[in-house]
């Protein structure tokens, strides 16, 4: 898996929606209402754990516009036919 640079993540960090009350350097939303945290990004084994998310309607991977910060597990279903109708977002 390639790595993603650093710039493009916090590209995409900051399309998470900002919290009242928390640092909007170290924790934010993902689209689905779910709490991460910057730090844990790439962490699947975590609560506040994030993945780069990529619109399934588009085909350019690389391309930053395309990308959402997601929590991993709505990741998960949001990528999964079968639990898609699981997903909050």
């Amino acid at each position: 898996m390639e790595k993603i640079p650093d710039e493009t993540i916090q590209k995409v960090w900051e399309k998470a929606i900002i919290v009242p009350d928390y640092d909007k350097d170290q924790a934010r939303h993902d689209s689905c209402g779910k709490l991460i945290y910057k730090d844990a990004y790439g962490v699947i084994d975590s609560d506040y754990g994030w993945v780069i998310s990529h619109s399934q309607q588009e085909s350019d991977e690389a391309n930053e516009v395309y990308m959402k910060p997601l929590h991993w597990k709505n990741d998960l279903v949001a990528n999964n036919p079968v639990l898609l109708g699981n997903c909050d977002c």
